[in-house]
């Protein structure tokens, strides 16, 4: 396992932090790992989903500045909602993000 230290607190192991703070530290992790060995393409699906709006915004400034001189492509797949809206279907052809009425 991993152990890590979030800002202003002791070093913990990974599985005891929050949802927010395993995601920071995840990314930290890939982003490291993109300035020693940089690769073009990342796919990184919901990576906002356990984040608050100021660590969404501090992500999404780095990822903006870090790309700014560099051929990257990121891809942000879109939401159970956006494809209800959009007609996509789950294997039982039901519409993804949108509530079955009772039957």
């Amino acid at each position: 396992m991993f152990s890590v230290r979030p800002p202003k607190k002791s070093w913990k192991n990974i599985a005891n932090l929050s949802g927010g703070e395993k995601t920071l530290s995840s990314l930290s992790l890939v982003f490291a790992l993109h300035h020693f060995r940089p690769t073009p393409l990342y796919f990184m699906d919901e990576i906002d989903a356990a984040l608050d709006f100021k660590n969404v915004s501090i992500v999404a400034h780095y990822v903006k500045e870090r790309t700014k001189c560099a051929p990257s492509s990121l891809f942000s797949p879109p939401s159970s909602a956006h494809c209800a809206s959009r007609g996509a279907t789950d294997k039982a052809g039901r519409s993804k993000g949108a509530e079955q009425p009772p039957r």
